[in-house]
């Protein structure tokens, strides 16, 4: 019975110490695009890539090879390339107009919205940084109109999403809304159902003293009603913030759960990325991770759908074993499907 119960003790102690290895192998459907500092993201219309850091255009070839990549030069010495700081870019289903968000804060994205007409090469203002916009997105089947969301002026006055004409230059309030924690969010990742009558909202519920992990709200506009998701995503004290997508037919959302300081250095926490299938509201978290050293941690913030909804393009930076954040570059996941 000694002779056993010794010979357990050292298989126990043997196990024990050994160390437990992480999985230092990329996922072989990811792709690098793009390695270029603050490409942290990109939507992709046709076979272009349209990114930021800057107004940027990429066009790619069959194995999502760049074949050309170019910053428009008919904007140079305009506004739209000073400064640097977007945040976010949205593109009409057709890739002739881009979005951008061009925040007035470092850290958060809240400030104008721009259009720009890649064939009048147009580019306009459409609402003033006051109005601290986060986010926006065409109307589908008409681009003449778009819905975005802005943290009000001054901030908490007037929040939430609204219908934009850009004949009249109107704007119509669909839904007030506004996170405890307002433009400490970083970025309202709000969708559109594609029958443009369902507003997909990201409910960030951390206040600036405690942390939560969001809840999706579905709003519809005509029935005026709102509906939760019981959608749970793993408790952070990090992951507050809260990305979504549509698919074609709304029968699967691209989610990313990101850490606060995602636009800085510093995280201390990685990204989830996955889809949520509808009905039944099934979670099935991706393998986007790009960093096979240290922690085998990244961080990613607003992953997009490929036009066919089989791949997705996203932007994604290491997180070191000290918590900060290294340079974003654009990867491609294929085959999430």
């Amino acid at each position: 019975m000694r002779v056993f119960l010794f010979c357990c003790t050292l298989i126990i102690l043997f196990y024990c110490d050994q160390p437990t290895k992480w999985n230092d192998e990329i996922n072989k459907d990811i792709v690098l695009i793009k390695d270029m500092p603050f490409m942290h993201m990109a939507v992709w219309r046709n076979n272009k890539l349209f990114s930021i850091k800057i107004p940027n255009e990429m066009t790619l070839n069959d194995e999502y090879a760049v074949e050309s990549d170019s910053v428009y030069e008919f904007l140079k010495d305009t506004t739209i390339t000073s400064g640097y700081n977007y945040k976010f870019i949205e593109a009409n289903e057709q890739g002739t107009k881009v979005l951008y968000a061009k925040s007035i804060y470092r850290d958060v994205s809240a400030g104008s919205l721009y259009e720009l007409d890649l064939e009048s090469k147009e580019y306009t203002l459409l609402i003033e940084s006051s109005y601290n916009v986060s986010s926006a997105v065409y109307w589908h089947g008409d681009d003449s109109r778009l819905v975005y969301y802005r943290y009000g002026n001054p901030i908490g006055h007037n929040p939430g999403y609204y219908l934009y004409d850009k004949n009249t230059k109107q704007s119509e309030l669909l839904f007030e809304h506004i996170a405890p924690c307002g433009p400490s969010e970083m970025l309202n990742g709000f969708d559109l159902h594609p029958n443009n009558n369902v507003l997909l909202i990201p409910a960030v519920q951390a206040p600036p003293l405690s942390n939560k992990s969001p809840k999706i709200i579905k709003y519809n506009i005509n029935k005026k009603t709102i509906d939760t998701l019981s959608v749970n995503f793993d408790l952070s004290n990090r992951r507050i913030g809260l990305w979504l997508r549509y698919n074609s037919d709304a029968s699967r959302i691209l989610y990313c759960n990101f850490p606060r300081g995602s636009f800085t250095s510093t995280t201390n926490d990685d990204s989830e990325v996955g889809i949520i299938e509808l009905p039944s509201q099934d979670r099935k978290i991706l393998d986007v991770n790009t960093n096979s050293k240290d922690t085998y941690k990244s961080v990613q913030i607003a992953p997009n759908w490929s036009p066919d909804y089989k791949h997705i393009v996203y932007g994604s930076g290491p997180l070191s074993i000290e918590g900060a954040r290294g340079r974003y570059s654009l990867y491609i996941l294929k085959n999430v499907n």
